[in-house]
């Protein structure tokens, strides 16, 4: 480090601030949110962590573009210890916590011990920081890697440092490939560049190559995507129909509020937010105070850049591109801007305020003012930091106990003492009915296929879809009523999850009728239909499933008058064919808009639709021979 030695009391500080930094961002690991986002990406994480999968491509993105599969590779790590959100959680905050260490580094290097004590601990507490770094988002894993990239590249390029210059590029392709929004370090990138030019070594081409070779898994995922038909920049095309390009405040407006660390009850919902603004104090004005120093704190280094440039000008001039260009980039509006796109804003923030803070210190070296002056600002400046941390607790605490509907969503240790309590009865099978049925597009099947991963059989029904197992299964589902059930309470005003089995014996045949030939007929698929029932205007079928498939299988269900004419369709998936096991019974149900007295007749097929074809399923007979497509019923 430049400037004077490391000292065991500013060790003792950095310690400190380490620590804060740490307990607001890992602490109390079971108030975050794991909802679809998290889940997904999970997901892509333990199926590598487990050799199940090599991702190519990270999960969607809101722009309609697949993330690049870096962030599973890097979250990989924690879930190869365990399956377990939580050790993943505190693996996020803890490259959260290091980005706090990196801060003062890069401060303490180019500008000096104040710089380093200030820009740490301002984004040490910063409210923002802190919620960008307490769950498993993508976005949350920018803030170290944007650190290490420019820091190598100042090391490289600024200090000549062969070594520095060979991990820039490499540094550089990850970090882009971790959020598609990491392309606003592109301009502090050039500028690095563009001061080493005249002392670049031939290493930084071996560093080019290496950058290559990590990009090939995503340009592979991409090609094959493209390949399979998969249009991958149908949203974008969609968002710029519906979006006019032009300049937008929203940008600005976002960096100031995260930059002060206001607006964070925004996370309670737009429902319960006011309850939370009700239990504390209106400090909001006071922080504010961070936004207009950073501004005031950008403007003299610029300034100084032009008018008095020194060594360390071109350390200067890459925090200020760090902080300006991502605000100056998402002020065009070629984009729905969302306020995480600006996570790495937080860290140049800091560092522009604490190299400021040091140049004043060091011109009022010789003035009687300067103890006085800095002990009245430091004071100031200590009581909004500490009113940033208390309103971030009263926060947390908050919505640990209070519903947030469109807000935060169920804590994680929640869902985990559900997960557990699972996990204690070894389940070969659980039954999940949260609401949906498919996998990766609706949250809560999402979020409990990632906690339950360890099961060996996990299904999903809802209310036109029931099952029963051919072995007793663990049943999940998040009502508060069930009989004999063990019931979990969430937040206030939340509901419930609970547990109980759920085995054939639970089917309850009252008014159902017998299919005949069901002892001998079945589907080629090897869908086997025992019984109906006629309520109309729905028709519930209980079929059997005698092998396992991959292929999702519709039913098709006519309806005919006594003169056999088809007068209606009730059509639809059978059941998703990734939870098919042999020997589970699945009631099904298929309704009309409205009831008809006509009919009296019922006939049911199988086929699958690939979007351009119909392929239908033959029935057969015992022998294996086709007899047919349709199964006919007549309705009583």
């Amino acid at each position: 480090m430049r400037g004077k030695a490391f000292t065991w009391q500013e060790g003792v500080v950095l310690a400190l601030i380490l620590l804060l930094a740490a307990g607001l961002r890992m602490g109390q690991p079971g108030i975050t949110e794991f909802k679809r986002d998290e889940a997904n990406l999970s997901l892509l994480a333990l199926d590598l962590a487990n050799g199940r999968a090599f991702p190519l491509l990270g999960i969607g993105s809101s722009v309609g573009i697949p993330n690049a599969p870096f962030n599973a590779y890097i979250l990989a790590i924690p879930y190869w210890f365990s399956s377990s959100p939580l050790i993943a959680t505190q693996f996020i905050g803890l490259l959260n916590v290091l980005a706090v260490l990196l801060v003062y580094v890069l401060a303490r290097r180019y500008a000096g011990i104040w710089a380093a004590f200030i820009a740490a601990l301002v984004y040490a507490v910063n409210p923002w920081a802190v919620i960008f770094s307490r769950k498993i988002w993508a976005q949350d894993m920018l803030p170290l890697f944007f650190l290490l990239t420019l820091m190598a590249g100042l090391l490289g390029f600024y200090e000549r440092k062969r070594w520095a210059q060979w991990a820039f590029l490499p540094l550089l392709a990850i970090t882009g490939q971790i959020h598609y929004g990491a392309f606003v370090i592109l301009p502090a990138a050039l500028w690095l560049l563009w001061i080493g030019r005249r002392h670049l070594h031939a290493v930084v081409l071996v560093g080019l190559v290496l950058a290559v070779v990590l990009t090939l898994p995503y340009v592979f995922g991409v090609v094959q995507a493209l390949g399979s038909g998969v249009s991958l920049g149908s949203v974008v095309a969609q968002r710029e129909s519906e979006t006019q390009i032009g300049l937008s405040g929203q940008a600005i407006l976002g960096a100031g509020l995260m930059i002060a660390g206001t607006e964070i009850h925004s996370l309670a919902g737009p429902d319960a937010f006011r309850d939370y603004l009700s239990t504390v104090p209106n400090a909001y004005p006071l922080f504010s105070v961070l936004s207009l120093g950073v501004a005031l704190a950008a403007v003299w280094l610029m300034v100084k850049a032009v008018r008095n440039p020194t060594w360390r000008t071109p350390v200067d001039v890459l925090l200020l591109l760090w902080l300006i260009a991502p605000i100056l980039m998402f002020s065009i509006a070629w984009t729905t801007f969302y306020i995480h796109y600006l996570i790495p804003v937080l860290p140049a923030a800091a560092l522009v305020l604490g190299f400021a803070v040091q140049d004043g210190w060091n011109m009022l070296a010789q003035s009687r003012l300067r103890t006085g002056f800095f002990l009245a600002g430091g004071t100031a400046l200590a009581a909004v930091l500490l009113l940033q941390v208390g309103l971030f607790l009263s926060l947390l605490a908050f919505l640990n106990f209070r519903h947030t509907p469109g807000g935060f969503g169920t804590p994680l240790h929640h869902l985990l003492r559900v997960r557990e309590a699972i996990y204690a009865e070894s389940p070969q099978q659980v039954i999940a009915d949260v609401g949906g049925l498919a996998l990766i597009y609706d949250d809560e099947p999402t979020i409990w296929r990632t906690l339950l991963y360890d099961v060996p059989v996990l299904q999903f029904e809802n209310a036109e879809t029931r099952v029963y197992p051919a072995e007793t299964a663990v049943f999940l589902t998040n009502g508060c009523d069930l009989p004999d059930t063990q019931i979990f309470l969430r937040r206030a005003g939340e509901g419930c999850y609970s547990l109980t089995n759920r085995q054939r014996s639970d089917f309850v045949a009252t008014g159902f009728q017998p299919i005949s030939g069901s002892d001998t007929v079945l589907f080629a698929n090897g869908v086997r239909l025992l019984q109906y029932r006629w309520d109309a205007p729905c028709l519930k079928l209980l079929w059997e499933i005698t092998q396992t498939t991959t292929t999702d299988y519709q039913f098709a269900v006519h309806f005919f008058d006594e003169n056999g004419n088809r007068i209606a369709g009730a059509d639809g998936l059978s059941w998703p064919g990734v939870y098919w096991q042999p020997g589970d019974w699945v009631e099904r149900q298929f309704c009309l808009a409205e009831p008809d007295e006509r009919i009296v007749r019922v006939d049911v097929g199988m086929y699958t639709y690939d979007g351009a074809t119909f392929a239908n399923v033959d029935l057969l007979d015992a022998n294996g021979a086709p007899i047919g497509q349709m199964q006919s019923m007549e309705l009583k």
